[in-house]
């Protein structure tokens, strides 16, 4: 019975202990758990504070690539109506050069056509003054670039 009793002892020793070691374990587990615990919450709390800050850098981005955009296209726009206004300048320059051109086109025909160039005053005898120009075919000359000159507000003169 001694030997019953001394193996109940070692038994009950044995289950102690083993229990002893559960105990150690289980702490341990736990131990562990929390560990995961506290990792996965802190891995969350990483993962919506990257979402904040890419939604905010997201917002910042399309903002400034908006701006840039809006920028130059003004700049392009300002620089058409630039040359917009440069254009129409140029467009009278080119009428008013043209027309002068056709000015002196026009009086060199009248001196090279050998008639006077001053106008003479007859008098009729009455309140009627007639001018006599003495350049029928110098005037006909310049009717005729005159009307080339309205045909072709910007082309060039040809004899």
């Amino acid at each position: 019975m001694e030997e019953e009793a001394d193996l109940e002892r070692v038994i009950v020793e044995e289950t102690a202990h083993a229990v002893k070691g559960s105990e150690e374990m289980e702490n341990s587990i736990n131990l562990i758990l929390q560990r995961m615990e506290g990792f996965t919450f802190k891995v969350s709390e990483l993962l919506e504070a990257g979402r904040t800050l890419f939604r905010q850098l997201s917002t910042q981005f399309e903002e400034r690539i908006i701006s840039i955009h809006q920028n130059q296209i003004e700049i392009w726009q300002e620089e058409i109506k630039e040359l917009r206004v440069l254009d129409a300048a140029n467009e009278e320059a080119s009428g008013r050069l043209h027309g002068a051109q056709c000015l002196l086109h026009s009086a060199a025909i009248v001196s090279s056509s050998g008639e006077t160039s001053h106008p003479t005053v007859i008098m009729d005898g009455g309140d009627n003054v007639h001018h006599n120009v003495g350049m029928a075919h110098a005037s006909r000359s310049i009717v005729s670039v005159m009307n080339h000159c309205l045909q072709n507000p910007h082309g060039t003169l040809e004899s």
